[in-house]
């Protein structure tokens, strides 16, 4: 298959065995679409080619990333039992990607929101937990 860009030919490889360009259903061309839109976007915005690629590929999962797992955080172990997980009006907002032991991992990111009387409830509930750990 070639591609006419400007006054460049490019020539692409097909394996038919992966896309049959003969029958794409709806969703296939829908997928392209949104893929071809939000390629754009991220160039646009200052990205280069391989940023976006990286991207994309963790976008649609090609590129498989270990999540960090919350529940053996101190902090989850903290703020998601009652009342608190209430009270202190915690919401997950998107993640940051570190590196760990060579490997990528995606650690969750968390906002707290609420009335100033609850954060002091909050660590006071922390001190007497760590209080009453330490006598024993």
């Amino acid at each position: 298959m070639a591609i006419e860009v400007g006054d460049k030919k490019i020539t692409v490889e097909m394996n038919e065995h992966y896309v049959d360009f003969e029958k794409l259903d709806h969703k296939v061309q829908k997928t392209t679409q949104f893929l071809l839109k939000d390629l754009k976007t991220k160039l646009d915005s200052g990205l280069s080619f391989e940023e976006a690629q990286k991207m994309i590929e963790q976008d649609f999962e090609l590129d498989k990333i270990k999540w960090w797992d919350k529940e053996q955080s101190i902090f989850w172990g903290l703020v998601n039992k009652e009342p608190w997980k209430k009270k202190l009006g915690l919401v997950e907002q998107g993640f940051t990607t570190k590196i760990e032991n060579g490997e990528r991992i995606r650690i969750p990111h968390y906002s707290l929101s609420s009335d100033l009387d609850n954060f002091e409830d909050f660590i006071i509930s922390i001190l007497k937990e760590l209080k009453g750990g330490l006598d024993k």
